[in-house]
């Protein structure tokens, strides 16, 4: 047998607002009007509830959206002064870069000017020690040539003095004296063709003038022992 099912008149039944079923009532006694009043009053509180809370939803729509519009602005002035910002260090990195390389280039020059005139100076003290070589060496041989001389002359005399003394005569001839020694040029100095450049020199030779020296006492020490003879 086919199976049937009960329901009830309340599960049948459309659900109906309480709220406005209670509002349609007319009230017949002082409390039904009191709790009627109180019934109007919570449904305008309701509803009073809802347009604010739907005020609110509104303001919060509208406010995430100036929000994000604000946002993107924001973030539009910060790239765009983030990208002014990039810009002029580049053009500051691109300026000091170029004061760095304009500062490299002049050092460059000034080291390959350096170096220019130090090749002259050295060119020219070349020049100055090879004229002074041969000037010193003249002084040398007229010197050594004037020494030789006044060696035969005093040879001479010292021959003639013992020729005198032997024979007992008198002798009255003057010795010979040598003219007095030319002074040597100072050699030229790298330094002063390098101009504030200071450089280490070869050390002088004194050897001629020292042997010139000797050759000058050694003279006078013939003159003293010629007046002694002389005397004697």
């Amino acid at each position: 047998m086919p199976t049937t099912t009960t329901r009830t008149v309340q599960q049948n039944s459309i659900p109906i607002n309480k709220a406005v079923a209670a509002l349609a009532i007319v009230p017949n006694t002082a409390n039904e009007l009191l709790l009627l009043a109180a019934l109007r009053e919570s449904q305008s509180q309701i509803l009073r509830t809802k347009v604010h809370a739907f005020e609110l939803q509104a303001s919060n729509i509208l406010n995430e959206a100036y929000a994000q519009r604000l946002c993107a602005k924001l973030a539009a002035q910060e790239e765009k002064r983030n990208k002014k910002i990039a810009r002029r260090s580049r053009q500051s990195c691109g300026d000091e870069f170029y004061e760095l390389a304009q500062q490299k280039e002049k050092e460059i020059r000034e080291v390959a000017r350096e170096k220019e005139r130090r090749k002259d100076g050295r060119v020219m003290y070349k020049a100055a020690v090879e004229e002074w070589e041969i000037v010193e060496q003249e002084r040398r041989d007229a010197r050594a040539l004037a020494t030789a001389n006044l060696k035969k002359a005093v040879k001479a005399w010292e021959k003639k003095r013992d020729s005198a003394k032997a024979k007992g005569t008198r002798f009255t001839l003057i010795k010979p004296k040598g003219d007095p020694a030319t002074k040597a040029t100072p050699k030229p100095k790298l330094k002063d063709f390098l101009g504030a450049v200071a450089e280490d020199q070869e050390p002088e030779s004194g050897g001629d003038d020292a042997s010139e020296g000797e050759a000058s006492t050694s003279a006078s020490g013939s003159d003293g022992d010629g007046d002694e003879d002389d005397n004697d």
